[in-house]
């Protein structure tokens, strides 16, 4: 019984961590990448591991996630540059919904501006594999993301 409990408290511990150390790469991420001004491509290797597709295409990705990085740095700067990032399951108490399709949202975090959702995140075995959406919705409107692993 005593061992049970044992390890019990040790997955909540484990757990906690977990979540608190992609809670930390997203953190991280926005302050280092969208709230530097201009932020170059090439800020994004220190948290983001690309799928080799789109390495071979470094042209157009990054391109893309420049685009997309000053769009986010934009929305944060109109409001103020206030934002908090709240996990998949976090957003319910703060009574904001998404229609976001993905297959494991507890490994989604929401980067959140004056109670509205800016974008969301994907953490994957410690990097970011997405901080967009999809540019084409499927016909139920989900949000998807644009994976970048």
């Amino acid at each position: 019984m005593k061992t049970k409990i044992l390890f019990f408290i040790s997955l909540i511990f484990i757990q906690c961590d977990s979540e608190s150390h992609e809670t930390k790469l997203v953190n991280d991420f926005v302050k280092e990448v969208l709230l530097e001004v201009n932020s170059p491509f090439s800020s994004t290797n220190k948290f983001i591991s690309y799928n080799v597709e789109l390495e071979n295409n470094i042209q157009i990705t990054s391109l893309l996630i420049e685009e997309n990085i000053k769009d986010l740095y934009e929305k944060l700067k109109k409001n103020g540059f206030e934002y908090q990032i709240a996990s998949h399951q976090e957003i319910k108490n703060l009574k904001i919904s998404i229609n976001f399709k993905y297959d494991d949202l507890s490994k989604v975090y929401h980067l959140i501006s004056k109670g509205e959702i800016i974008t969301s995140f994907i953490v994957e075995d410690g990097r970011i594999i997405s901080f967009s959406y999809n540019l084409i919705k499927n016909r139920n409107h989900h949000i998807t993301p644009f994976i970048l692993n």
